[in-house]
């Protein structure tokens, strides 16, 4: 009836609320012993079984698992989707747990305000500038660190031709091209200084997820979904899956390029980038649905990952577990990287996974063993480098955050960006040419 009537009148909070009492339906249903057929014993998750024999019953799942409801945990899965994996589960993988359970993040906004203040003037002071939004006039006079420290992969298949996928007019970035900038980090994780942090260089691979939930104006939704009755539209799962899968698969082309011994990944197009999709496709309002999509996409990125890496680039997965939103990300990347088939197996080989570590510290500590040999992975904007960075909003981003505690990273998204006081439409080549006067290099991929 809920259903129905939100169908007739386009109104979202009922669907949710049917998406709701059905997956609380379906779930009594499934644990009452007088529903079965009879002699059909509980569903088991094989991996759980194998935990068994290492982990307390109490600990299976990790700390405040959730149940879900019954439903496909992904391709080829054959697990048991009702139980969340979390930080206890080992699965064969190795895993660096020096930072397990601890806080992330500036002890205040205080702190967070006075780092992002300290960034920018550093950032001035670096490219020679009076003010905020005056433009690079001249190239030569920038810090000789600079000269050749970004390239840009443009895709030039048929589907960075369609669409909104084209740099150019709002979009200083094409969907499914990669600009990688070299930097090191100047704050940790607690966001306090980093010793040796200048010599510690590493890269960081600009690409951008697809927004689909964003909001309800997420603007990639429009060309990834299905116009349905009544004006309705639903996500267009396979296209959707493909285009994310093209995108990590360009990261992993820029890797390559870069000669990657270290690939630094979070989950990627996943939070913010997900998280109202119920506002635009009512069926993600059960938590069943939207988990099966969140392990559709993790196998998927993980797989286009590695089949696109060289076989001596090491993979360093940094996952949360702070809350329900990270926990059921998190479970999504175990069940993809313990799951079954020849490229998940090739992937553990050379796997870490790294539980509530910060990605930008994580660069910097492999950096120091290897520096310029790493790739840092960001969530990054098209329309900014950075995104605004400079401003108060966007305070748990990892794009924004990644910026306020690099001066290099910052600095050069500037003059990525082309800052010059004025809001005007973009140049479709705005980005290959200012890499270009970085001394960089533009690589094409795909043609």
């Amino acid at each position: 009836l809920f259903q129905a009537v939100s169908n007739q009148f386009s109104l979202p909070f009922l669907k949710q609320a049917a998406g709701m009492c059905l997956d609380r339906f379906r779930r009594c249903l499934r644990r009452c012993c007088c529903c079965r057929p009879r002699n059909q014993p509980e569903a088991r998750d094989p991996f759980l079984d194998l935990e068994a024999s290492r982990t307390p019953a109490s600990d299976v799942g990790g700390s405040g698992a959730v149940a879900l409801a019954s439903g496909s945990g992904g391709p080829g899965d054959g697990m048991d989707p009702t139980i969340l994996l979390g930080e206890t589960f080992d699965g064969g993988l190795q895993w660096d747990r020096r930072w397990q359970g601890m806080r992330m993040g500036p002890p205040s906004e205080d702190k967070r305000k006075e780092i992002r203040e300290e960034t920018q003037r550093t950032v001035l002071r670096a490219l020679g500038l009076q003010h905020w939004g005056a433009p690079v006039r001249d190239f030569a006079l920038l810090p000789p660190e600079f000269q050749g420290c970004a390239h840009i992969f443009v895709d030039r298949t048929l589907e960075s031709t369609v669409g909104k996928a084209p740099a150019g007019g709002n979009y200083l970035l094409g969907r499914f091209d990669v600009v990688a900038v070299k930097a090191h980090a100047d704050k940790d994780r607690a966001w306090t200084g980093l010793e040796g942090a200048e010599s510690n260089k590493f890269w960081v691979a600009h690409a951008a997820a697809l927004t689909i939930g964003e909001s309800k104006q997420a603007e990639d939704f429009q060309e990834y979904s299905i116009l349905q009755s009544f004006g309705r539209r639903s996500l267009n799962e396979e296209a959707y899956l493909e285009a994310m899968g093209h995108i990590v698969g360009n990261v992993a082309a820029a890797c390559t390029t870069l000669a990657a011994e270290h690939v630094v990944f979070f989950p990627f197009g996943m939070g913010a980038f997900l998280r109202h999709l119920r506002l635009l496709d009512g069926k993600f309002a059960q938590r069943r649905v939207m988990q099966d999509l969140r392990r559709k996409l993790t196998h998927v990125l993980m797989k286009a990952l590695v089949e696109g890496l060289p076989d001596s680039a090491n993979i360093h997965l940094c996952i949360s577990f702070g809350n329900d939103e990270a926990k059921d990300n998190g479970d999504a990347f175990l069940r993809a990287v313990v799951g079954p088939g020849a490229a998940m197996e090739e992937l553990r080989k050379r796997l870490t996974v790294w539980p509530s570590a910060d990605a930008l510290q994580v660069a910097h500590v492999l950096a120091q063993a290897s520096p310029e040999k790493v790739v840092l992975v960001n969530g990054a904007n098209r329309r900014l480098i950075g995104n605004h960075w400079f401003e108060g909003k966007a305070k748990w981003a990892i794009d924004e955050n990644l910026h306020r505690r690099s001066w290099t990273m910052s600095a050069i998204a500037y003059v990525l960006n082309g800052f010059d006081g004025q809001r005007r439409a973009k140049s479709p080549q705005k980005l290959q040419n200012n890499v270009r006067r970085l001394g960089g290099t533009v690589h094409e991929i795909g043609s």
